[in-house]
């Protein structure tokens, strides 16, 4: 689901999901860093609940999972699959012309969510953002997940 996001102080024409928005676990770039970070019993979870609606297998499932791990550990974060528009429908009904990258939260085995960056496909800016921010989403991810651990919500340092 999606808990947070700063689309609408963006200033650019993109699509608002709303608070509450389901999200693609195997096609989006957050669904995919999740399922990167999720545990085995997880992942196992997530491809007996998504196999009939997909009208997939388990075994098929399964496998995409492997596979989407696999990428996400060989490029250290995840990435918006080219086919998705973000939406249900086929992309040649809904597109929303975004790209997005995104790196998972977690707190140790927990998968606690994940973190993205989205932009309009038509800049092609995959490489220049992943240099510029890559590093800025996977700390910002940590410091989330270390806050998380100490039940450290959203507290000021001077301790109010």
């Amino acid at each position: 689901l999606l808990l947070e996001t700063t689309r609408l102080a963006s200033g650019l024409a993109v699509t608002r999901d709303e608070i509450g928005h389901r999200i693609d676990l195997l096609r989006s770039a957050v669904g995919q860093a999740w399922l990167f970070a999720a545990s085995a019993t997880e992942a196992e979870r997530v491809a007996t609940l998504l196999a009939k609606p997909a009208g997939m297998s388990v075994d098929s499932v399964r496998q995409r999972i492997d596979d989407i791990r696999a990428a996400v550990r060989r490029q250290g974060y995840a990435e918006r699959a080219p086919g998705f528009g973000g939406h249900d429908d086929p992309i040649d009904r809904f597109d929303d012309q975004l790209a997005a990258i995104a790196v998972p939260v977690r707190d140790g085995e927990r998968a606690l969510g994940a973190l993205n960056i989205v932009w309009l496909k038509r800049f092609d800016a995959r490489a220049a953002l992943v240099n510029r921010h890559l590093g800025h989403l996977q700390r910002t991810a940590d410091q989330i997940a270390l806050r998380w651990r100490h039940g450290d919500s959203r507290t000021q340092d001077d301790g109010s």
